[in-house]
């Protein structure tokens, strides 16, 4: 897995949060504090997810380990 890059930007009609590509990931919020705030949950469940997947690929390697 790489590292991943999100951050927080000022726009015209209020702050989004962006992905490293660019891509709009919440917004628009109408401060700052709001943006940080959907930033911290996007992060959360970004590892939250790669550490389910590699619980997952654990238990495969163990299955197969067995035989």
């Amino acid at each position: 897995m790489g590292i991943f890059v999100s951050k927080v930007v000022k726009r015209k009609k209020g702050w989004h949060v962006l992905s490293e590509e660019g891509k709009n990931l919440g917004g628009p919020y109408k401060t700052e504090g709001e943006a940080k705030k959907r930033l911290q949950q996007v992060e959360f469940f970004k590892h939250k997810k790669g550490s389910e997947i590699k619980r997952i690929v654990e238990d495969i390697i163990d299955v197969v380990e067995s035989f």
